[in-house]
Formats: structure tokens, sequence, C-alpha cells
């Protein structure tokens, strides 16, 4: 059991989740999105959407049916045994620390392409790093507070910009409506299970939460809300550029934003990406904090020894194989594919290998006495 000063309200967990699911890629997932399914691709976003409702719905169900091991790392070693759960888990812990770099990379290059062109990405990198390390170190609590202001502030200033773009968009350019192809609509969700990312977080969080299944409302909500504002940026982008246009935009949400004009602030992407700043640190901490607990949990590491070893990475990984544009496209790709086959794959086959177990053990139970007789 963990201490109660060590536990969350079920309530943070719809901050932690949303602060998760959104972050860098909102910037620019529109031109990928359209890649494969053109236009009608928005479709993508609200099948995504539905279907981590109910992905979300079998977390809960996985984490609450064996109250002795209530985190996916727990559940590997009970099902698979102690060596192949061990081996399954350090590959849990590489995809969340995977993710993290990925978004934490991506961000670094915003910062280079759009504040300090002819700076190097190292000075940058290294304030990053020591704020990453700062913030995880002070616990899960802390975590939780910084995604709390990452999605609040944020939210408060650059929200309310969008509606400024609403005369200058375009909603002819949505027609004609067609579904495209079976192959491209699942190009696209691939995509957007990237961006989405995030929510299975609560894999390893769910035992730091008081009274968990209380939780759930908040995850699901999480979600929600999560859809709701991918699939207006994206019909804004879509409105507002032609598709000739979004092709030759690599960052369309900050570029629609570029529109606006602000006594005294001519620059406003500028103020954006500063402030969306918290918003990528909230998510990379939770990811760094995920990775961390789950190496604690398998290997009983240390907390802070497991995040000097990531944050150790982190520069490694920057300085050695993450230097231009191409190499950053191949390491989202990749996560994204790691990511895919992880949510929709790997834990509905748990799920099911988790319920067999469950109802195996329960039949046992109930003969055992009746042995004994």
């Amino acid at each position: 059991m963990e201490k109660e000063s060590h536990t969350i309200s079920p309530y943070l967990v719809f901050f932690l989740i949303h602060s998760s699911m959104i972050g860098v890629g909102i910037l620019n997932f529109q031109r990928e999105l359209i890649d494969h399914g053109g236009y009608s691709s928005w479709i993508s976003v609200l099948l995504v959407g539905i279907s981590i409702h109910i992905l979300v719905w079998i977390f809960y169900r996985l984490l609450s049916t064996d109250p002795l091991n209530s985190d996916l790392i727990s559940l590997n070693r009970a099902c698979f045994g102690r060596i192949i759960g061990n081996l399954i888990n350090g590959c849990v812990v590489f995809y969340f620390f995977l993710v993290a770099f990925s978004v934490f990379r991506v961000f670094i290059e915003i910062v280079q392409v759009w504040l300090f062109p002819s700076m190097s990405m190292y000075p940058v990198s290294f304030v990053f790093i020591v704020v990453i390390y700062y913030t995880i170190s002070g616990g899960f609590r802390t975590v939780a507070g910084m995604s709390f202001w990452g999605i609040v502030l944020p939210y408060i200033v650059v929200v309310p910009l969008l509606f400024f773009v609403l005369k200058y968009i375009h909603p002819r350019n949505l027609l004609p409506f067609h579904i495209s192809s079976v192959e491209d609509i699942f190009l696209s969700i691939k995509i957007m299970v990237f961006q989405f990312s995030g929510f299975e977080a609560i894999l390893l969080i769910y035992p730091l939460v008081q009274t968990p299944k209380k939780s759930y409302k908040w995850a699901q909500l999480a979600v929600f809300c999560t859809t709701f504002i991918y699939l207006v940026i994206t019909l804004l982008a879509f409105m507002y550029f032609s598709q000739g246009q979004m092709k030759h935009i690599i960052w369309p949400t900050l570029t629609m934003l570029k529109i606006i004009e602000i006594p005294l602030i001519q620059r406003l992407e500028y103020i954006v990406i500063s402030i969306w700043f918290l918003k990528i640190l909230a998510t990379v901490c939770i990811f760094l904090w995920v990775a961390s607990r789950g190496l604690k949990t398998a290997v009983h590491l240390k907390h802070r020894t497991s995040l000097l070893i990531f944050l150790a990475g982190f520069i490694v990984m920057l300085t050695l194989f993450f230097k231009d544009r191409s190499s950053i496209s191949q390491l989202s790709s990749f996560s994204s594919n790691v990511g895919f086959y992880f949510i929709y794959v790997y834990i509905p086959i748990l799920f099911i290998i988790v319920l067999i177990r469950s109802k195996v053990m329960s039949k046992k139970q109930t003969k055992t006495p009746l042995g004994n007789e």
C-alpha cells in the first residue's frame, strides 16, 4: 500500500491524463494526417477518440481485477512469471522513456525554428532537463500539480486566441465529403494514436490514486475533452488552409496563430510557444515519472537513480543520434508504431489473459475447501 501522502485525489487523474495526451504534436499533426486520408481524415480523430474510451474501460477492468497486482508491472510478472514478465516490463519502461524523449526533442526543434534559429540546441536542452529533474524529484504530487497548471495556464491564454481565426476559415474546404479507403483511414489512425498517447500512464498511476475506481469518470472525461480539442483544431486547420497549402506547412497550428494581431505584440507565436512550455514540461514529466516508477517496481531501483539514468539517456540521444529533422521524423514514426501495437494489441491480449487467470484462480479457491473436507 502506498502512503496517503504520496497519493492524489481522483479528480487529478483528469489533469494527468489530459495533460499527457495533448503535447507538442497538436502544433503539427494535421499535416501528417492529410497525407493518407486527405481532408476527410478528421474521421480518424473521432475513431481514435472512441476507441480510447473503450481502452480506458479495459484499463480499469484490468487494474481492478486483481487487488494484489494493481499496476501493469505487477500484472506482467503475475501472468508471465518473473523472467518473461520483467523482460516485458523492460519494454514497457523503454516505451514510456521513448515517448518522453520524442516529445522533448520535437519541442526543442520548435524552440530552435521559431524562437532561436541561430542558437545551439544544447543550452535550451540543458535548462529543460534541469527543470524536468527538479519537477520529478519533488514526487508524484509535484508532477500532478504541474499537470494541473500545464492545463489551466496555457488554455486560459492559447485557446481564446483560436476564436480570432474563425473569421478567416473557409468551410467549403471540407467539401466534397467522402470517406477514404480503409487502408488510408487505418494509416491516419496510426498517426493519431501517437498524438493521443499518454492515457496509458494510468496503468502505473492507478495504485497512487485515492479510491482509484472513483477516478474512472475523470479519466473518461479527460479522453472526451482531448478528442474534442483535437477535432476542433483539425477542422480549423482544414478550413483555414487549402489542401495544397497544408502539404507545405510544417506547423499548421502555429502558422494559423500568426494571422492574429495584438497591439504591442508583433510575434504572438513567441508567447504561445513560451506558455506551451508548461504544457510540454508536464507531458514529459508524466512519461518520465511513469518510466521511473516502472523501473522502481520491476527492479527496485531508486526513483532518483532511474531518473538520472533517463535524463543521461536524453543527453546521449540528443547529442549522438537525433540532430536533424529527418531523424526526428523517424523517431516520431517509430514511437507511433510501438505505441499502436502496445495499446491496441498487447493490452487487449493481456486483458484476456488476466480475465482467464482470475476465473481459474476463483475456481481453485472455491474447490479448495471441498477438497479439505
